[in-house]
């Protein structure tokens, strides 16, 4: 007889890097809209010269 993980078990487990979760869902816009993102830079607090950049990105919310 199989039996689930406990929370305890799986927040471990998550948290090791050992299981993947995986999440579904499904959204409804209110409003349409079109925007541009801000652009993005990411780097570790300590590292600034271990930057990733990404240019603004344009979306459309139908």
């Amino acid at each position: 007889m199989a039996t689930e993980p406990s929370d305890e078990q799986l927040m471990g487990s998550l948290a090791a890097g050992e299981a993947q979760l995986s999440l579904s869902y499904k959204l409804t816009a209110r409003m349409p809209l079109s925007a541009v993102a801000a652009p993005t830079r990411l780097y570790p607090y300590y590292e600034p010269d271990s930057m990733a950049s990404d240019s603004p990105t344009r979306f459309t919310v139908k």
